[in-house]
């Protein structure tokens, strides 16, 4: 085994820093790159893009990745897996703090710190050191640190209202739609809890969303023998939906709507925002799906809804499909985005769905690229009416995730035909 001088290992690591931004990537992207495995957007960049403005600030990130080797100090290569006791969380924990106390501005590497400070946290939890653990968590501005917060308050029956409190805070204004789904479930369970030891106990800015649209249909007994087998029900739901009337339907689950959507805006998610992009194999911006994504890149995304509201962008979207085929993007999956038009699914679909709805569908991705780039329906059925229908199906026993939950109660409240079909 060839050992390398620590202080060549040193200089390679800073100038992998350097050039990525992280230590997570490597001289094998430029690998898969020339292979032509990977195709990345042909960015332009500029001396001003560069990932770090000064040595201070270089000095920050590399001081983030020697704390997480701290982290994970004992664990196999590429496992993240904490085995340190909790007096060693806690000083990590305020090693962290004290890094992202060093400049606020570093978007970047709060977002790194923080993520690394909930994994600290959630340890502590399972090492029964709430105490420390709710001290980390009352600090840390993301989803699910109020999540926690109130899971651990709610294992007291005299934290009860202290719980209800987070709970009023995180309702009235969640980081997310994963902490607002959180929410639903536990509220009621908490105000009922907190009702028995106090009858008087009440949250009136809580007001229970409307259920969603369900239909059931029953599997034959040879149908029940593939139970289990990957993608077989969205296959017997569309059998199903066969008998029940003509048409035509297609197993779509995130693939259709994400994809329409991160062609039609391409130039937004690629745009030339600084701090954005600082090295040729980023397969998505920087900030993609922070809070200010939308505001940094307010004067490309009108453009874009301008063409979407007058029913113009439908023209466009060949042309960024040949153009930008194969290429990376957070949002396109290009096996499926093959499938879609080799099916007619595509063509369908642009024809069949109207603007109005387009319009309803991307404006509620937008509002949380994260969160909602999942738990679309599974399946979309056009009639040989026309039309369209969308279903979620749901085996014996499976409940709907919250996400999934989101997207129906938001395409009923637009009128748009969407509903659970459960198998029996």
């Amino acid at each position: 085994m060839i050992k390398v001088n620590t202080s060549v290992q040193s200089l390679w690591r800073l100038l992998n820093l350097l050039y990525f931004g992280n230590l997570n990537q490597t001289l094998t992207d430029f690998v898969l790159r020339d292979l032509g495995l990977y195709r990345y957007h042909n960015l332009v960049l500029t001396p001003a893009d560069r990932g770090f403005e000064n040595r201070a600030m270089l000095d920050r990130h590399l001081a983030y990745y020697l704390l997480l080797e701290r982290l994970h100090a004992g664990t196999s290569r590429g496992k993240t897996t904490i085995n340190l006791d909790a007096a060693a969380l806690i000083e990590l924990a305020s090693d962290f703090d004290q890094l992202l106390r060093q400049d606020d501005r570093d978007m970047r590497l709060s977002r790194r710190s923080y993520r690394q400070l909930l994994a600290i946290a959630r340890q502590l939890e399972r090492l029964d050191d709430d105490t420390a653990a709710l001290s980390i968590y009352s600090n840390v501005p993301r989803h699910p640190a109020r999540e926690r917060i109130i899971r651990i308050l709610s294992k007291a029956p005299e934290k009860l209202p202290q719980a209800l409190g987070v709970c009023q805070r995180a309702w009235l204004e969640p980081y997310n739609d994963d902490e607002r789904a959180f929410l639903e479930t536990c509220i009621p369970r908490l105000l009922k809890r907190l009702q028995k030891l106090h009858p008087d106990a009440q949250a009136a800015w809580f007001v229970a969303p409307e259920p969603v649209i369900e239909q059931g249909f029953c599997l034959t007994s040879e149908q029940r023998q593939h139970l289990g087998q990957r993608g077989f029900i969205e296959t017997a739901a569309l059998q199903y939906l066969g008998e029940q009337q003509t048409g035509q339907g297609f197993h779509v689950e995130n693939a259709l709507f994400c994809a329409v959507f991160g062609l039609t805006f391409w130039p937004v998610i690629f745009a030339p925002v600084s701090g954005a992009f600082f090295h040729p194999f980023q397969s998505q911006p920087d900030d993609y799906g922070e809070s200010d994504f939308w505001h940094k890149r307010e004067a490309y995304s009108n453009r874009i809804w301008q063409k979407i509201y007058a029913g113009t962008w439908k023209q466009e979207l060949t042309a960024l499909r040949k153009n930008h085929l194969g290429v990376v993007n957070p949002l396109v999956h290009w096996s499926f985005v093959e499938y879609a038009c080799e099916s007619g699914l595509w063509q369908l679909a642009l024809e069949r769905i109207s603007n109005a709805d387009w319009v309803s569908i991307f404006r509620y991705l937008a509002g949380d690229l994260t969160s909602r780039s999942r738990g679309m329906p599974d399946l979309i059925w056009f009639p040989d009416g026309g039309g369209y229908q969308l279903f979620e199906v749901k085996g014996p026993g499976d409940a709907l995730r919250q996400s999934q939950v989101g997207w129906l109660r938001y395409l009923q409240k637009m009128d748009i035909d969407a509903k659970v079909l459960h198998t029996k």
